[in-house]
Formats: structure tokens, C-alpha cells, sequence
């Protein structure tokens, strides 16, 4: 069986249609509004050795590098985007935001 391979030309273009905007008022946003992202919100992390992992025990209590006062991170793949304040609303755990990056 042998490969055809054929030549193709391509249109050149105008030096007008190549600043044309592919999106009207830059609305580029507008494409991905209905994906789905998953936000993470992270309370703390705790360091152990692999041997303190080994031995960890139902009940047992690991304490965590952030105090009960301090805001927790929100995360967006792994990339703090804002923070805020740990909560209950409706007996589930829920975030007052208090700081956002717009970027």
C-alpha cells in the first residue's frame, strides 16, 4: 500500500483579515461560561513522616498548620484565587469570601 502525499497551496491573506478579531468585544469568556471547574478550598496541611503516616489510628487527632481564626485558601487547580472565612449554612460547611483575585 503507498502513501499518496499531495502538495497543498493555501490562500494567502490580506493583511486586513488577519487583525480581524476572531471574537466580537472580546468576549472570550463567553465560550467556556457553562464549563464545570471544581474550586478547592484548603484548611490547613499537617507534615508527617512516612512511618507517623504508617501509625495513624481511627479517632486520632492531626493538628494543623493554620489556627481556627485564620481565613482558608481557595483554590483553583492548585492556584490560591482568593480567601475566606470557614462557616456553617444550613448545617453544611459553606465560605464567606473575603478576598477574590479578578485576574
Amino acid at each position: 500500500m503507498s502513501e499518496v502525499i499531495e502538495k497543498i497551496i493555501l490562500e494567502e491573506l490580506s493583511h486586513e483579515e488577519t487583525k480581524k478579531p476572531i471574537i466580537e468585544n472580546n468576549d472570550y469568556l463567553s465560550l467556556i461560561s457553562d464549563v464545570k471547574i471544581s474550586l478547592d478550598v484548603s484548611v490547613g496541611k499537617v507534615s508527617l513522616t512516612v512511618d507517623e503516616l504508617k501509625k495513624l489510628k481511627e479517632n486520632q487527632v492531626l493538628c494543623l498548620d493554620k489556627l481556627c481564626n485564620e481565613p482558608v485558601e481557595l483554590l483553583l487547580n492548585g492556584k490560591r484565587i482568593g480567601y475566606g472565612e470557614l462557616v456553617l449554612s444550613d448545617n453544611h460547611y459553606a465560605i464567606k469570601l473575603s478576598k477574590v483575585s479578578n485576574q
